[in-house]
């Protein structure tokens, strides 16, 4: 019998089932079988492909419980749903929980628990757990130095992760590994270090020296477009690509057009994506359009950008809310609010609801905005979204009727008691503003000789609130 209902909890695990195999689990205390080790860690890892991280920490404190004592497996299972929820402190409890248990810290739950450090910034802690684990006299493996140097990366500690590197594998040896030199390759970029980033890219590989693996040449390219150096990271991408020195796979070609989106070369994004449909090992998704509408719409060319859509159905491909929010954004700067309120209803989120309200505001269709309004609780981007609509609008007093907490809406509501002439009212308000001042939003010596809404011009959105009398 037990042996059956883990073959259905292998089987939930495979579909990351996690809901289903936790009803399994719990029909084998049903049904007097005495789950085991095995049974949690099927269930856990179920748990963690959907980084459902409570439940997986509750299935390994209820293995304490039942005197079923977890192993390695059950710690990275617990790991891996810390990491991919970026819970970095869970993750470090788990190294405290393992200990006690005298469980052997091993390459996976290293590896999660260091990723998770350095995606909270946490770069100390990171190298303390790449450092305990070698205590141990465990060697690390690829994916736990990829973490390391990933983690040391994002903190721009780019000789940190070098150094990590060489004395892990020797100074003389070459990365053959892709995911680390890609690793590499992102720490470099990300750091600004353009020469070392080229020297890494170019350098030859012993199996095929003419060619550069593509999965490097698209960390390379992000990292520049990151960066700015977008121009930069084209030339080159052009240069690989003509003697044949790279073969770019569709992340390639897309990260390429996300550096031309980064310089509004719009007309380079389209080449690109021309290029793309060309080729079957470079066949253009759904990140593709997106790279190319963002280009055209960052250079202002919404038309260009709006044509993407019939392409991409020719393409058998739907667009989705990152496809939407980003055009809704370049008809809005454009003015275009019909246009907004058509692509609304294709995409009825939040932030597209909130930019469409702001481009009927400037249009000074001010109850098309106010009609856009999310019932239930709006929140602060949607009212002060409103509250602007109004103000174009010549609305003050119905901008007043709309709550809203923040500095900005603060802003707003002044200006309305102002543009309507109730100055005790604004008079209120400066008190409130002045209030904020004395909890160091800002020094109250700014605001001594200026007019109370050109004080607030570019402030943060922190708790202020006006009492209009």
């Amino acid at each position: 019998m037990r042996a059956q209902h883990h073959a259905v909890l292998t089987a939930m695990l495979r579909r990351a089932q996690w809901q289903e195999a936790l009803q399994v689990l719990g029909q084998m205390s049903e049904d007097q079988i005495r789950p085991n080790v095995v049974s949690y860690n099927c269930a856990s890892s179920a748990c963690a492909k959907k980084s459902r991280w409570q439940q997986s920490w509750q299935l390994l404190r209820e293995m304490e419980t039942k005197k079923v004592w977890p192993d390695a497996k059950s710690f990275g299972a617990c790991a891996s749903a810390a990491e991919k929820s970026h819970r970095w402190t869970l993750a470090l409890q788990l190294l405290r929980e393992q200990e006690r248990l005298q469980v052997r810290l091993g390459q996976h739950v290293a590896s999660a628990v260091i990723s998770s450090c350095g995606h909270a910034g946490r770069w100390q802690h990171s190298v303390f757990v790449f450092h305990q684990l070698q205590r141990t006299g465990v060697t690390p493996n690829r994916h736990v130095l990829c973490s390391v140097v990933t983690a040391l990366g994002a903190a721009k500690r780019w000789r940190a992760a070098l150094a990590t590197l060489a004395a892990e594998l020797g100074e003389a040896a070459e990365l053959t590994d892709v995911a680390l030199q890609g690793a590499v390759m992102s720490t470099l970029s990300s750091a600004q270090q353009w020469q070392q980033a080229l020297e890494q890219l170019l350098r030859p590989e012993a199996a095929s020296p003419r060619v550069v693996p593509a999965p490097l040449v698209t960390s390379f390219l992000r990292g520049m477009g990151l960066a700015s150096q977008w121009l930069l990271a084209l030339v080159i991408f052009h240069q690989l690509r003509v003697p044949l020195r790279t073969r770019p796979d569709t992340p390639t070609m897309n990260a390429a057009m996300g550096c031309a989106a980064a310089g509004q070369a719009w007309k380079v994004a389209l080449a690109i994506l021309k290029d793309m449909k060309k080729q079957d090992s470079t066949k253009p998704n759904v990140a593709s359009f997106n790279a190319a509408v963002l280009a055209a719409a960052v250079a202002s060319q919404w038309q260009v950008a709006l044509a993407m859509l019939p392409a991409m159905r020719d393409h058998h491909l739907q667009p989705d809310t990152v496809t939407f929010n980003t055009l809704i954004h370049a008809l809005e700067r454009a003015g275009e609010w019909r246009r907004c309120l058509l692509l609304l209803n294709c995409s009825m989120g939040l932030e597209a609801r909130n930019t469409a309200a702001s481009a009927c505001g400037k249009s000074t269709e001010w109850q098309r905005s106010l009609a856009l309004l999310p019932g239930g609780g709006p929140t602060e981007v949607s009212v002060n979204v409103c509250m602007n609509a109004c103000l174009h609008g010549s609305k003050w007093a119905m901008a007043l009727q709309l709550p809203g907490r923040s500095l900005f809406a603060l802003h707003d509501r002044l200006g309305a008691l102002e543009r309507g002439g109730a100055w005790r009212g604004a008079a209120a308000g400066a008190v409130s503003l002045r209030r904020a001042a004395r909890t160091a939003l800002l020094r109250a010596e700014r605001l001594e000789g200026q007019p109370m809404v050109t004080a607030l011009r570019g402030l943060p959105a922190l708790g202020a609130q006006v009492q209009p009398s």
